[in-house]
């Protein structure tokens, strides 16, 4: 339900692992300019709703998305559309436009947008998935068909896709709604591919191409992607412009979950030539795997060596390892963090008070003081670890000689 991702959402804004977010409910009077201002229930960024850079990264980009939803006929009960719009790279920074059922109210709407890094396409229809849509998840993972036109007509063939095409752009600026235009009803070399029988893309299809001309966010963007589904009571409808590959696929499919088209085909629309993907060994999330360059390891110590070298060599070893350790997870960081969370968790509570607000979880506040005695143990145990090392380079100096240069 509504709530569980919005608390969701905001613990992750908490541990600052998304950028920031906004709810907003939709009135009967809501397709006017500033109704994501009035109808505002939730927030969680840096500054302030009027500052112009949250109006171009959150505010103008929603009423924008929600306003194709509508003309889509997404603000009917029992829809849900979801937008994401990003440059190319499975884990690249995305903004997420979610047009939902207020669970409190069935008769209203809401819209969520959510700005996040380090997360892939099929990450953003799991959280979806699992805390609104409240589907079953995708247990296994295989490896997405890379080239996701081909994927397309595997599921035409396989009866999921019925109504479908694919363009290839033309290089340097086009008009959108009579490119497409053009390209369905004469015989171009810019169709790659197409269902015999064409109905409902076409029309969802002119929306996007009249819609896309005015979308700041995407145009904006180097290698920019816009990727939409429009879940229907009886079938999903999706859209992916994809200015990388020079690509634009518009198709309806039926019996496959968001999650599954995430995985099928965002995730291969994403997908840069320098990434690849690989299951991991346990959780059987979608991880990514990027190309590296291969360090030297460190050198065996020979087993001729006297034992007091090879001594040396393990103290040695320890105190990387320990220094390492600090370097990583500073006091000082912690304290930062902290202190951001107990900002963030006081305009919380001040959002519970508004009349109108989704509550949230009784949970989040017992949540942030076990994360508050988490982090003063961390900060102890820090302090302990530079108190040992401290102790062990002047017992390393004593025998050797010398101190070891701090690096």
């Amino acid at each position: 339900m509504t709530e569980e991702l919005m608390t969701r959402l905001h613990a992750l804004y908490l541990s600052e692992e998304i950028s920031g977010y906004i709810c907003s409910k939709l009135s009967d009077s809501s397709v006017n300019p500033g109704w994501v201002e009035s109808g505002l229930i939730l927030k969680g960024f840096e500054g302030l709703l009027k500052d112009e850079s949250i109006q171009q990264e959150y505010v103008i980009p929603t009423e924008q998305s929600i306003n194709l939803m509508i003309d889509r006929g997404m603000d009917l009960v029992n829809k849900t559309g979801l937008i994401i719009v990003g440059s190319q790279g499975i884990i690249s920074e995305k903004l997420a436009i979610l047009f939902t059922d207020d669970k409190k109210k069935p008769n209203r709407k809401l819209a969520i947008a959510f700005r996040l890094e380090g997360y892939t396409p099929q990450d953003i229809g799991r959280l979806i998935s699992k805390y609104e849509l409240e589907i079953p998840l995708m247990s296994e993972f295989h490896e997405p068909n890379i080239d996701y036109i081909e994927q397309l007509k595997i599921d035409v063939g396989n009866g999921y896709v019925t109504d479908a095409f694919a363009l290839s752009m033309p290089r340097g600026k086009i008009n959108p709604t009579k490119w497409i235009q053009e390209s369905l009803e004469e015989k171009s070399d810019d169709v790659i591919f197409r269902t015999n029988k064409l109905e409902m893309s076409p029309i969802f299809a002119l929306l996007f191409s009249s819609w896309i001309l005015d979308f700041k966010a995407y145009q904006e963007l180097k290698k920019g992607i816009i990727a939409a589904v429009f879940m229907q009571e009886s079938h999903n409808e999706m859209i992916i412009w994809d200015s990388s590959r020079k690509y634009a696929i518009f198709a309806v499919i039926n019996d496959i979950s968001l999650e599954e088209i995430t995985h099928r085909y965002l995730l291969s629309s994403w997908l840069s030539t320098k990434e690849k993907m690989k299951p991991p060994s346990k959780t059987k999330e979608v991880v990514l795997e990027t190309e590296t360059v291969d360090t030297p390891t460190r050198p065996i110590v020979s087993a001729k060596r006297d034992k007091t070298s090879t001594k040396e060599h393990v103290i040695q070893e320890r105190i990387d390892a320990i220094s390492t350790k600090i370097e990583k997870l500073e006091a000082a960081e912690m304290s930062r963090r902290l202190g951001i969370i107990e900002k963030n968790l006081e305009e919380l509570k001040a959002s519970e008070e508004s009349h109108d607000a989704i509550s949230l979880s009784p949970d989040i506040t017992t949540m942030i003081d076990v994360f508050r005695k988490r982090i003063d143990s961390v900060v102890m145990r820090l302090e302990r670890l530079v108190e040992r090392l401290d102790d062990t380079e002047r017992r390393l100096g004593s025998k050797i000689g010398g101190q070891i240069d701090d690096k």
